[in-house]
């Protein structure tokens, strides 16, 4: 039996995003200066590569959430990322085909949720 260990990649940055302060359902972009260094508590700096994404949807309401930028506001949830109220997930997107991760989004189900994310980051490749 031929037994591989996969790499397990961690991120230089390990940090999180409590989204409780936005009230919208619409499409909402991230990208790594909307996070918190758990190390230092400081925001980080800008355009760093997602190489890890967590998500806890503890609302009352399916959230979802995509490794891309929105187009609008108003983009559809058909064929994205879900997770279920109460649920969690957890995407290892670093070194995917289309290349560094700078920019995700997210939806929430219902206005007052608290969809949590905790992400490692890299600094992107060039």
């Amino acid at each position: 039996m031929n037994r591989l260990q996969y790499q397990i990649q961690t991120g230089e940055f390990i940090a999180c995003k409590s989204t409780s302060a936005n009230n919208s359902t619409d499409w909402t972009d991230l990208n790594s200066s909307d996070f918190i260094d758990s190390t230092t508590g400081s925001a980080l700096d800008a355009d760093l590569a997602f190489c890890d994404i967590s998500v806890y949807n503890p609302g009352s309401a399916t959230a979802f959430f995509k490794l891309r930028p929105r187009t609008t506001a108003s983009d559809s949830t058909t064929n994205e990322i879900f997770v279920l109220a109460g649920g969690a997930i957890d995407i290892q997107c670093g070194g995917t085909k289309g290349g560094a991760i700078t920019t995700i989004a997210y939806k929430k189900g219902a206005s007052g949720d608290d969809v949590k994310f905790i992400c490692a980051f890299n600094r992107k490749v060039v």
